[in-house]
């Protein structure tokens, strides 16, 4: 909540760079974009969580604790191998066409279900078991 965001280009005679022209349209919609890169405003934490381009705030007293907790969830709850691969498809599937999202997503689930993939047998196993995988 401590947190603020500044697209400070423009105050600086410089151009939107390092993908900024490209990714603020994005999440945030053309309007907010040209907002933000224009006018070289602060904008709060809270403000960029309601417009996406953060998940979630935290007051800075608590943010290390809370990012520990989230990472720790990961470590714990899920598959590396899964979420590596869930990863590059958010990545990379927006600048695809859906054919091709497809194509991807198809030959991911085959390297993760076949082959020697101990983390989707825990998984299927956990799941039968009704229990947290390991």
């Amino acid at each position: 909540t401590d947190s603020k965001f500044l697209a400070a280009f423009s105050r600086r005679g410089l151009v939107a760079e390092y993908g900024s022209s490209w990714t603020l349209p994005n999440l945030v919609g053309t309007g907010n974009a040209m907002l933000f890169l224009l006018s070289s405003d602060k904008f709060s934490g809270e403000e960029a969580m309601r417009l996406g381009i953060v998940q979630r705030c935290f007051p800075k007293e608590t943010l290390l604790d809370k990012t520990v907790e989230f990472a720790q969830h990961l470590a714990d709850k899920c598959s590396p191998v899964s979420l590596a691969a869930t990863k590059l498809q958010v990545w990379n599937h927006p600048t695809r066409s859906l054919t091709e999202a497809l194509d991807e997503s198809t030959e991911l689930m085959g390297l993760t279900i076949g082959g020697d993939n101990d983390d989707f047998k825990e998984g299927v196993l956990s799941f039968v078991e009704r229990r947290d995988p390991k």
